[in-house]
């Protein structure tokens, strides 16, 4: 399985706070059927600002302490990146990184929102030849009051990634009960982790219990494109 979202790179964001805390992420991951996981720290939340050059030299560590620990992972360079309106001039500059380099962005929304003009700026991404994956759909106030707008927004090209943690009740019934109907209406293109440490608050532990859920609704088949396949095509840029 790929995990396409996850904060596992040390002192850049909210995530972990050591190395060690990173690996005993990565030893959770495999211990969930995860071989390759995309880093996806912060940036462009006015709290983060994490460069590309900077992401991948963590990365880069990160990978020669899994060699080091014989852990059967491999962390990929990517980001999270706060809908701004700072958001086109930063990819025009290539001041993002974009899931492996890849022609696919992770944004993340506002929790209690969707940003004025979204289908004006999902637009201009999408004509600079990028795909948007909009971030832990299931948790956003407004796609929960009104989860119709999240189809508008899948038929305008973007794509959606939910939670793992959600689909195993993590985040309340509400986030769960969400989580299910974006996906038995086939709007969700990947489940991740969006871990943040090896601790269960962390959100480390569900990806194999996620799958299990997510089967119960779709079908195993396609639950495991969700967490597999579709990100391959991903980290493949395909």
């Amino acid at each position: 399985m790929i995990d396409i979202h996850c904060h596992i790179l040390p002192n850049i964001d909210d995530g972990p706070s050591s190395w060690s805390i990173s690996l005993n992420m990565c030893r959770q991951a495999v211990a969930n059927g995860i071989k390759t996981i995309i880093a996806t720290p912060h940036i462009l939340n006015g709290v983060y600002d994490n460069k590309p050059q900077d992401i991948e030299e963590k990365v880069k560590i990160l990978n020669q302490k899994i060699k080091e620990n014989n852990i059967p992972l491999q962390i990929l360079p990517g980001s999270e990146v706060h809908l701004s309106a700072d958001v086109i001039e930063a990819i025009k500059k290539k001041e993002i990184l974009t899931l492996n380099k890849s022609n696919y962005i992770l944004l993340e929304f506002p929790h209690t929102q969707i940003p004025l003009h979204i289908e004006e700026i999902l637009f201009q991404i999408q004509i600079m030849g990028i795909t948007p994956i909009i971030s832990h759909v299931e948790r956003n106030l407004k796609f929960q009051q009104n989860p119709s707008l999240l189809s508008q927004l899948i038929q305008k090209g973007a794509l959606a990634q939910i939670t793992a943690a959600s689909l195993c009740g993590f985040f309340g019934p509400i986030a769960k009960k969400i989580a299910q109907k974006f996906l038995s209406e086939e709007l969700v293109y990947s489940i991740a982790s969006d871990a943040h440490s090896d601790s269960e608050e962390g959100r480390g532990s569900f990806f194999s219990q996620a799958l299990t859920a997510a089967s119960k609704i779709i079908g195993h088949k396609a639950a495991l494109n969700l967490v597999h396949s579709n990100p391959q095509k991903i980290i493949m840029n395909q």
